[in-house]
C-alpha cells in the first residue's frame, strides 16, 4: 500500500499549483492520515496490519512502526454486512491531546480507544491495556510497550479532540452514540445518544459546540459542550454526511455526502444549506486549506482528489491518487 504526499502551492484565490513530490509505503489498507499539531509527524493507521506508523514530515521517512498484539474478536463486513473472525486491535483514525504528543486511536473491534504517548509518564493508571511492539527505525532497536486503554461504544471510528485538548469525542458506528473522555482523568464519561450511525466530529473553534454528523441519517447533531455535553438540536444537511471540518471564524461548516457525493456549504449562523456541489463517487474524508479558501475532498471510488474554491463552491482543479483514497491532512504551515 503506498501514501501520497502532496505539495500545495497557493498563488492566489482562483489558481493552486499542485505537485506530487513523493510516494511513500504504508502498511497494509492504511485508514487514515493524522498530522500532529506542531506539523512534525504524521501518523498513519494501517487497519489490516493492526498497526501505526510515525513519519517525518519533513524528510518524509518512517521514524517508528507500532504493531499490536492481535486477539480475535468478532468484526463486520460492510459489503455482505456479516459478522466476521476478525482481530481487536485495527486502528482506524487517531487525534492529539496534550502539546501533541498523546495520541488517541481508535480499535474498530475493541470498542475502545487507546493512548499512545512515549514522551511522558501516565499517573492516572487506567484499568486496562493493549500491548503493542515498537520498532524504532531511527535507533534500530525494537522494545514492548503498553497503551492505556479506554472502552467506548461498539465500533468507534472518528476520534476528535476538543479545541482546548481537554476532551476526545469518539464516534461509535453500531452504538449510535459518541463517546466523551476527559483527557486529564483519562475517563470516559459520558455517551451522548445521536440518531443513526455516527461519523464525522468537529467543534467550533471556541470549543464551545460540537457538530456530529449523523451518516445513517441526514443531519448533524449539534452539542453543548460547556454544559455537561448536552443535546441541542438536530440540522438537515443531506443524505449521508461522512465528513466535517468547520471554518476557522466558526461560520461555515463543509460536509461530505458520501453516497451522493456531493459537498455541502453550511451557514451555521442561519442554520441554512446556502449551496451543494456535485463531485464524484464516494466524497468522504476532508481538509481545508489554512486559510479557507479550499476545501480538498477525496473520492474514494473515483481515485481522485477534489478542489473545491469555498467561495463560491466551485470546483478548481481534480488530482489523481492511488486506489481508493480514504485519508487526508494538511501541515499545519499550509
Amino acid at each position: 500500500m503506498i501514501l501520497i504526499f502532496i505539495m500545495i502551492s497557493t498563488i492566489c484565490i482562483h489558481s493552486l499549483e499542485i505537485n506530487c513530490i513523493n510516494i511513500l509505503k504504508t502498511g497494509n489498507a492504511p485508514k487514515s492520515v493524522n498530522i500532529t499539531p506542531e506539523g512534525k509527524y504524521a501518523y498513519i493507521n494501517n487497519l489490516v496490519d493492526c498497526s501505526f506508523w510515525i513519519y517525518d514530515t519533513d524528510s518524509k521517512s518512517i521514524v517508528k512502526k507500532v504493531f499490536f498484539n492481535k486477539t480475535y474478536a468478532k468484526g463486520y463486513n460492510y459489503q455482505t454486512k456479516d459478522t466476521i473472525h476478525s482481530f481487536a486491535e485495527k486502528p482506524v483514525e487517531c487525534d492529539f491531546a496534550g502539546n501533541g504528543y498523546k495520541t488517541w486511536i481508535s480499535l474498530h473491534n475493541a470498542g475502545s480507544v487507546v493512548l499512545y504517548d512515549e514522551s511522558i509518564s501516565v499517573n492516572i493508571k487506567p484499568e486496562k491495556f493493549r500491548k503493542a511492539r515498537v520498532d524504532n527505525l531511527i535507533t534500530g532497536k525494537s522494545y514492548n510497550i503498553e497503551l492505556a486503554e479506554i472502552k467506548t461504544g461498539k465500533t468507534p471510528k472518528i476520534v476528535k479532540s476538543s479545541p482546548d485538548g481537554k476532551w476526545i469525542y469518539v464516534a461509535n458506528w453500531f452504538s449510535n452514540n459518541v463517546s466523551v473522555i476527559n483527557t486529564d482523568k483519562m475517563e470516559k464519561i459520558k455517551d451522548i445518544k445521536v440518531m443513526h450511525i455516527p461519523r464525522g466530529i468537529d467543534f467550533s473553534p471556541d470549543g464551545k459546540y460540537a457538530y456530529i454528523l449523523n451518516m445513517g441519517a441526514s443531519h448533524i447533531t449539534v452539542i453543548d459542550v460547556l454544559n455537561d455535553h448536552s443535546f441541542i438540536k438536530n440540522l438537515y444537511v443531506g443524505v449521508n454526511p461522512r465528513h466535517i471540518c468547520i471554518s476557522s471564524d466558526g461560520k461555515y461548516a463543509y460536509i461530505t455526502l458520501n453516497i451522493p457525493g456531493n459537498i455541502v456549504k453550511y451557514d451555521l449562523e442561519n442554520e441554512k444549506i446556502i449551496k451543494t456541489i456535485h463531485l464524484g463517487a464516494r466524497a468522504r474524508s476532508m481538509v481545508l486549506s489554512i486559510d479557507n479558501n479550499y476545501a480538498f475532498v477525496l473520492l474514494y471510488d473515483d481515485n481522485e482528489m477534489a478542489i473545491v474554491r469555498t467561495l463560491d463552491m466551485e470546483i478548481v482543479k481534480r488530482v489523481k491518487t492511488g486506489l481508493k483514497p480514504i485519508g487526508i491532512d494538511i501541515k499545519p504551515n499550509g
